[in-house]
């Protein structure tokens, strides 16, 4: 009887112990970090998804597992949600990834986390899903704060150096408020065993407007003027390598005879541009060409060639001549010939809506070397004539028009990414977009920027306090371009190795992935669904390891 007494007594005690302990639980656990015990979720969001303020219904994983080559960066999103109080301070912080047998590691510093910004669209002239705050601004914060009932947003770019070993590497991501408990997502990431190259094969013209940087980075009070316009260039610059790091080329319009066309050139050369145009007439410029001055052009484009074959680069830059218009134009034929009498080597480009027909005016279009047609104007039969004269064929998108991709805000992040496979499917060799930074207006502020009820057309970066602020549009581009790449070396190991060499089921495998079947079916029938993006590319990427091991 006594003996139970104890025991019941102890019972009691032990009880009394645990309360005391787990109440001391409760009131050290936001300080100390105990996931058990917080006021918001966290989640992973592909990046093909934009996420919006309100709740939507998309995919939202616990953990990151995502694929990529080497010298590729890989983009996914963070979601914080859920949240039931405001948090304060908080911070993402991500550690070296190792891989499986702890030899090699993803350095941290390989890795970037940017807060997502939203900015206001207003009604447009086209169909869209949504009018209101779009995600796309992409701003670096060290910390941030989210309130009661709101959601924020976190973009993450893996960037994966060229000499790192193939093979699967695991890290965690912490996130961290300073006033609730810190949460750890899991990130997986498979390192694919082949490289992509520093710039693209598929040709890109980003122009960039230099006049507007003025405007946003203003002469400060007591800056003397000449420092000022050193600032303005050093922020031009800054932008020019921004474009390049994103795979995208700028128009430029370098002159070859200028006194810094060297130091400029070799920079934009070693940071991996494809193509880049010169001088100071055309397109770029309203089509500004002057009168009675034509022996005083071939005379000049003449020194220019001179000048690019001597640096070995004359296959990679032309005069982009002609925006738009009418074709036909007599102007625009004796600008071609001119450059061609200067140095028939020496490369033009035209843009315009709808295709020249070679078969009822031969002679107006004889010099022009590249024709540049608007998306929604593809002439398959016009365009296989122009090859057949040797004309290089490019794209462009503008305004939102019908059922074809575009890259305004305010549609799908599957738009700016299937672009590049769009030219791969139809042999299109160069993508130009006709301006990144046209801002009218505070495109944080109103992202109407132009006078043609378009949201973010012309726009893919926004003018930051020490310089360029990219969207997540501009990540998406340099996705789809790396794609590119993948068909790319598909198809140049495919032809590398003798048909008998492949075992019969792949071989049809292949010349499916390369023909893109069933995924993009022509410039407005394409695939929607991310995840069929994501296994097309992995198949892909299956193949070309298999491929490199027939080459071996």
């Amino acid at each position: 009887m006594r003996l139970l007494k104890i025991k019941k007594k102890l019972v009691i005690v032990l009880m009394c112990i645990s309360t005391i302990l787990f109440t001391y639980y409760l009131k050290i656990s936001t300080v100390q970090g105990k996931i058990e015990d917080s006021d918001y979720k966290v989640g992973v969001v592909s990046s093909l998804y934009k996420v919006f303020k309100f709740k939507q219904r998309i995919p939202v994983d616990k953990a990151v597992n995502i694929y990529s080559a080497k010298n590729e960066y890989e983009c996914f999103q963070i979601l914080v949600h859920d949240v039931k109080k405001d948090l304060n301070n908080v911070t993402v912080k991500i550690a070296d990834l190792l891989s499986l047998d702890g030899n090699s590691k993803i350095a941290s510093l390989s890795i970037k986390v940017k807060t997502v910004g939203y900015v206001p669209t207003k009604k447009p002239y086209y169909r869209t899903s949504y009018v209101g705050l779009w995600p796309d601004p992409l701003i670096e914060k060290d910390k941030f704060d989210v309130q009661s009932g709101d959601i924020q947003v976190l973009w993450v770019t893996i960037y994966i150096p060229e000499d790192t070993p193939a093979g699967e590497y695991k890290g965690l991501i912490e996130v961290k408020p300073e006033n609730d408990a810190t949460k750890n997502i899991p990130l997986n990431i498979y390192i694919w065993d082949f490289n992509l190259p520093k710039g693209s094969h598929l040709k890109t013209a980003f122009d960039f407007y230099e006049h507007f940087v003025p405007k946003f980075y203003t002469r400060t009070k007591g800056e003397p003027y000449e420092d000022w316009k050193e600032r303005i260039r050093n922020v031009i610059e800054d932008y020019y390598i921004s474009m390049l790091e994103y795979k995208i080329s700028p128009i430029l319009n370098l002159e070859p005879l200028s006194n810094d066309f060297d130091e400029r050139i070799d920079k934009y050369l070693d940071s991996g541009i494809d193509a880049f145009s010169i001088g100071k007439y055309g397109g770029s410029f309203g089509n500004n060409w002057p009168k009675n001055k034509d022996s005083h052009l071939i005379s000049l484009y003449r020194k220019y060639a001179q000048v690019l074959r001597g640096k070995n680069i004359l296959d990679r830059a032309y005069l982009y001549i002609w925006d738009e218009g009418k074709i036909g134009n007599p102007r625009v034929k004796e600008i071609a010939e001119i450059i061609h009498q200067a140095d028939p080597e020496l490369k033009n480009m035209v843009c315009y809506h709808g295709f020249w027909n070679p078969e009822k005016d031969l002679e107006w279009g004889k010099d022009i070397d590249i024709w540049c047609f608007q998306i929604a104007n593809y002439d398959k039969d016009k365009k296989e004539k122009l090859e057949a004269l040797e004309k290089e064929i490019w794209m462009y998108v503008s305004g939102p028009s019908g059922p074809y991709p575009n890259i305004a805000i305010d549609f799908p992040s599957i738009d700016a990414r299937i672009i590049p496979w769009m030219c791969w499917k139809h042999n299109i060799k160069g993508f130009l977009y006709w301006c990144v930074n046209f801002t009218r207006v505070n495109p944080f502020e109103d992202a109407m920027n132009t006078d043609w009820q378009q949201n973010g057309n012309g726009l893919l970066y926004y003018p930051g306090e020490n310089g360029p602020v990219a969207s997540l549009r501009l990540e998406l581009i340099r996705d789809g371009i790396e794609d590119y790449e993948y068909l790319y070396l598909l198809k140049k190991l495919y032809e590398e190795i003798p048909t008998q060499g492949i075992d019969k089921n792949k071989k049809k495998e292949i010349e499916n992935l390369l023909s893109l079947k069933s995924f993009v079916n022509s410039l407005s029938d394409y695939q929607k669904e991310p995840q069929a993006l994501y296994k097309m590319r992995e198949r892909i990427a299956e193949m070309i390891v298999y491929l490199k091991k027939l080459v071996i």
